[in-house]
């Protein structure tokens, strides 16, 4: 890891080339006030190549980035109900990578609310576009993406409430001992977003030799719950996604979403070219 801080306060990172950790780029923990602007980060050659990660953190600035990795390039965790992750502000930046563009959760004991996205490109990622997970009983609230443009994202969308524990497991927060009760996962809004695939996206894609990151099955935007346990006041409004024929698998529809609660779905296009 390049940048590890942990409580923190008053941060700022700026103008730098940070190229080729040995796992994680940077990790930003328990801290507040950070400001990221200007920074080029590489991290392509090995697995865990992490770009941006939050866990625990507030009043994130981050603006005018690119990050190219092979795993998560920007990342908020809430692995303490301590230390919940709130007003976080990312703004004209680019992604690329295998894994996630934005993932917000997996670890979500404590409570992820008050982000904005807006003004950021998303290409050749081969996993998921935007991914919310709220998996460990916290809640994942009042999160707004805006003018996101996505060029060969396998999943554009892909959003989970549920529980999940997993005993020394990869991915499971460090404080949970058992498995959670389900958290909320409400307000999500996601408005003029454009994600347009070419033939490219006809192949299976791997990270390095060996693990499948995206495939055609896994196209398309999809919101699931528990039952029992709706996302609620989910939005989307203004979104479009573009696929050749032959991305779209027979039979699966490119947009999936159950259950949810008051769900908006307007002025959004699925397309096959």
């Amino acid at each position: 890891m390049m940048i590890r801080l942990l409580r923190c306060r008053n941060v700022h990172v700026e103008n730098l080339r940070l190229y080729e950790a040995a796992a994680w780029t940077t990790a930003f923990l328990d801290s507040e006030y950070i400001w990221v602007r200007g920074v080029d980060i590489k991290n392509d050659k090995r697995y865990n190549g992490d770009g941006l990660d939050f866990d625990g953190s507030a009043h994130v600035f981050v603006s005018d980035c690119y990050v190219r990795g092979t795993d998560d390039n920007f990342c908020l965790q809430a692995s303490s109900k301590d230390h919940p992750v709130h007003d976080v502000h990312v703004t004209n930046c680019e992604f690329t990578g295998v894994c996630a563009g934005l993932r917000f959760g997996l670890k979500s004991i404590g409570d992820i609310y008050d982000v904005t996205v807006s003004n950021c490109t998303l290409n050749r990622v081969w996993r998921e576009g935007i991914k919310i997970e709220c998996t460990e009983g916290g809640a994942i609230s009042d999160i707004s993406f805006d003018n996101i443009v996505m060029r060969n994202v396998t999943r554009p969308v892909f959003a989970i409430l549920n529980n999940r524990f997993e005993l020394d497991g990869y991915g499971t927060s460090v404080e949970l001992d058992h498995m959670p009760e389900i958290g909320a996962m409400s307000r999500i809004s996601i408005t003029n977003l454009t994600a347009t695939d070419d033939e490219e996206m006809a192949n299976v894609h791997r990270r390095f030799t060996d693990y499948v990151m995206g495939e055609p099955r896994f196209n398309g935007i999809r919101f699931d719950a528990a039952e029992g346990h709706p996302i609620e006041d989910m939005a989307l409004d203004g979104c479009a996604t573009y696929a050749p024929a032959d991305v779209r698998v027979d039979g699966e529809p490119l947009a999936l979403c159950g259950p949810c609660r008051d769900p908006s779905i307007r002025a959004s296009l699925i397309q096959d070219q």
